[in-house]
């Protein structure tokens, strides 16, 4: 199993970080990638390449093997964007720690 954990910019110009974690296991599916996404808040949207697939905590399938960008949003809370990669015959978990908005 593979285990990383990354701090990486929310936006491509922002300095605000947020907390990216992702963990790699064997897919059930050969030719296909999969991943499984949680946030520190229930219910943030989530969007693969700009398209909205539903709401955390949510396990996308059958993806081709490649880089994508995952996008969570939830109000009252910093959208946060990233690259992932999705690799064939592996399921990654990735964990985002969403930044609450300053009042």
């Amino acid at each position: 199993m593979l285990t990383s954990c990354q701090s990486i910019p929310v936006e491509e110009n922002s300095s605000e970080l947020a907390l990216l974690e992702y963990e790699s296991h064997e897919a059930i599916e050969e030719n296909s990638a999969t991943i499984y996404v949680r946030a520190s808040t229930k219910k943030a949207s989530v969007y693969l390449n700009g398209n909205f697939q539903g709401f955390t905590p949510i396990e996308i399938s059958g993806l081709v093997e490649g880089d994508y960008f995952l996008r969570l949003e939830k109000t009252a809370f910093e959208s946060s964007t990233f690259r992932i990669e999705a690799v064939r015959r592996e399921k990654r978990n990735y964990h985002v720690e969403m930044i609450q908005l300053k009042r």
